[in-house]
């Protein structure tokens, strides 16, 4: 049983090591004028997947998307751009409408039903 333990660990990590998608946020421009580009992983650990549900479920829908955008936005060396003690920043000071686009373009790349029947 541990074996299979072990294979699901080494899958898991394999997801989490692909190679990053990235996406650029044409309303965030840089100091050229530059949209902004974020780095992120289709996938997130189900540690974070609990706390998002957890809010989703309190019906604090801000919180969710604060943190689904906090968990998932990386630079370009995979590092996280956001800290969940940001929450409160991203939830008052980011346009909600640029925050929903983000991560309704990140969760394009997830697999859709039609994709999982297929496996």
């Amino acid at each position: 049983m541990s074996n299979i333990a072990e294979i699901a660990r080494s899958q898991f990590k394999e997801r989490l090591s692909e190679e990053l998608k990235s996406l650029e946020v044409p309303e965030w421009k840089d100091k050229d004028g530059k949209p902004v580009v974020i780095y992120y992983r289709p996938v997130i650990k189900m540690s974070q997947q609990s706390v998002i549900m957890k809010h989703v479920q309190n019906k604090d829908y801000d919180k969710a998307q604060a943190l689904n955008l906090i968990y998932r936005c990386r630079d370009k060396n995979g590092k996280l751009i956001f800290t969940p003690l940001q929450v409160d920043a991203v939830i008052d000071d980011f346009d909600p409408n640029v925050v929903a686009s983000i991560i309704d373009r990140m969760n394009e790349d997830l697999p859709n039903d039609d994709d999982i029947e297929g496996n």
